[in-house]
């Protein structure tokens, strides 16, 4: 892959399938070189499967990515159950970041409201003030095969399917940005092949 020309933002996606509890591990270290090798200005990562709020403060993915790039903003999901079902290694979830010159255009860092993790995302002020927010999505695959998959979690909390909510949900915060004139980017593991 050629170096970009300057005026290019490259966006990464990628499904991790659980980055690891602890820092130091060979996942991070494979991501930060890449974004590095790639001249990756964001990225957007699925399934860490880490309970960020459960990891001691070292673990966190802030203190993880601290001195990565000369400046980052980071925005993480994951679901927030306290219950019984609450453990570090936990399914799904996701993490935005942006490093160095992009980072500085960014205005804010957010996620999905539910608390249950189905999206981050950060939002960047361009020229002439356009507004442009990247998602990172993770939609849940139906499986019931045991308490502790997404579709199970997320059932759990709802009541109802919850790719059917991950997609209304997803469609009105949408359209909230698109009513703020923002440009929308959604970047996600879909769990669909249509």
């Amino acid at each position: 892959m050629k170096r970009k020309d300057k005026e290019v933002v490259r966006i990464l996606l990628n499904n991790v399938n659980g980055i690891g509890r602890f820092s130091g591990g060979m996942k991070d270290e494979i991501l930060r070189t890449f974004m590095n090798k790639k001249d990756v200005d964001i990225a957007c990562i699925t399934e860490p499967n880490v309970h960020w709020g459960k990891v001691p403060h070292r673990d966190t993915w802030y203190e993880r990515t601290s001195g990565w790039f000369a400046s980052r903003r980071l925005a993480i999901s994951y679901h927030t159950e306290r219950g019984r079902l609450a453990t570090v290694n936990q399914f799904g979830g996701t993490m935005t970041i942006a490093r160095d010159d992009i980072s500085h255009r960014a205005l804010e860092t957010g996620y999905d409201k539910s608390g249950m993790g189905r999206w981050s995302y950060i939002r960047f002020c361009g020229k002439r003030k356009n507004v442009t927010r990247v998602f990172t999505c993770y939609c849940p695959n139906k499986s019931t095969s045991g308490p502790n998959t997404v579709y199970s979690q997320q059932l759990q909390t709802l009541g109802r399917d919850p790719i059917r909510c991950f997609w209304e949900d997803l469609g009105t915060e949408v359209h909230e940005c698109h009513q703020k004139g923002e440009q929308v980017l959604l970047l996600g593991d879909w769990n669909t092949d249509s």
